[in-house]
């Protein structure tokens, strides 16, 4: 897939669940996706958790595992790229980011979909993701034509 990526991109936005909920103990599906973004493609690459990356990973440990390897993989990986800058990140929630290109406001929130496992967990990630698009649409106010919001979420 990543090969058919056109060359001209300027960056790629993944949308989470680029892994099985099978796998979740293991760095290695993570450490593939990531290597292969790495190594084939030749734009900076963004992505937003997926329920499957981490949430569908079981009990709160091992959803807390899971999301600890997506972070060490995933979070940052547009900086291996070396020619993206202003990138911000929420605070509270480091996965969300945004950026401001081509009078576009690009934000990245992490939602979940599927089942409720823990319903405050829940409800702080959506507040949080939230916060942060209210946050960057205020920062922004009207310099973007556009406001284009990225999450993973099913129903």
């Amino acid at each position: 897939q990543v090969d058919n990526i056109p060359r001209e991109a300027e960056f790629i936005i993944h949308l989470g669940d680029m892994k099985g909920v099978d796998s979740c103990r293991s760095e290695g599906p993570y450490a593939l996706v990531s290597d292969t973004y790495t190594s084939y493609a030749k734009a900076p690459v963004f992505l937003v958790p997926g329920d499957n990356d981490w949430y569908d990973c079981g009990g709160r440990s091992d959803r807390e595992r899971g999301f600890a390897i997506w972070e060490s993989h995933f979070l940052y990986l547009y900086q291996k790229f070396g020619r993206f800058s202003s990138v911000q990140h929420q605070d509270r929630r480091k996965e969300n980011f945004a950026f401001f290109r081509r009078r576009v406001l690009f934000i990245g929130v992490h939602m979940v979909g599927g089942d409720i496992k823990n319903k405050d967990e829940w409800n702080d990630l959506l507040r949080d993701s939230l916060k942060w698009t209210r946050d960057m649409v205020e920062q922004y106010g009207n310099r973007p034509k556009v406001v284009v919001i990225f999450g993973e979420m099913q129903s």
